[in-house]
């Protein structure tokens, strides 16, 4: 590969790391509604979590992508009547921890 071509890749995979930051604060702002019994924010932390399954693989944070899918089986469990809503917290903190360490360097 070129030094063009890394240094795109690098700006890239730059941007996508933000974006895990920023990933953080928002699974926090869903979990604590969710906390409270408030099911409304699920449609979109649902999609959020199969977005970024997806782009994990793109960018090689597999950890990140498995997260990530645990994260959506489990609403989709919830959806379906299998689960409760409480049993979201366990996911949606380990994706956080995960995006952490991601985001710290923990993970390439």
């Amino acid at each position: 590969m070129d030094k063009r071509t890394e240094a795109r890749l690098a700006a890239v995979r730059a941007r996508f790391a933000v974006r895990l930051e920023e990933g953080v604060a928002r699974l926090e702002t869903y979990r604590r509604a969710l906390s409270k019994g408030d099911p409304a924010p699920l449609g979109d932390l649902e999609s959020f979590a199969h977005n970024l399954a997806g782009a994990a693989a793109s960018f090689d944070f597999p950890e990140v992508g498995d997260a990530a899918l645990t994260l959506e089986d489990h609403i989709q469990d919830f959806r379906s009547g299998n689960a409760r809503l409480e049993q979201l917290e366990r996911p949606i903190a380990s994706l956080q921890s995960t995006l952490r360490g991601a985001v710290s360097g923990g993970q390439r």
